[in-house]
């Protein structure tokens, strides 16, 4: 999933050559919104996994694991974000 916003970022952040591209960016960006509401059923069951490991006091073996639940957490706003930019 995070793989996912990563992409969308990267395709946000991209730079147009053309007026072409840049129309299709414009397009790109106007459906971004609607890709993120398709992924909202997966986050809150990832967020929901995290949740259950955190009631048995699961114990990450570094903080990059436990940083990709605030990753995953925050990646929707962080995208509209760019996209506003």
């Amino acid at each position: 999933m995070i793989a996912t916003f990563e992409k969308i970022n990267m395709k946000i952040e991209s730079h147009p050559k053309d007026i072409e591209e840049l129309t299709a960016l414009k397009d790109y960006m106007t459906g971004v919104p609607n890709e993120i509401e398709k992924l909202q059923k997966d986050i809150k069951e990832t967020l929901n996994i995290y949740a259950i490991l955190d009631i048995f006091n699961y114990k990450f073996n570094d903080d990059e694991d436990y940083g990709r639940k605030w990753k995953v957490f925050g990646s929707p706003l962080d995208t509209v974000s760019r996209i506003d930019k």
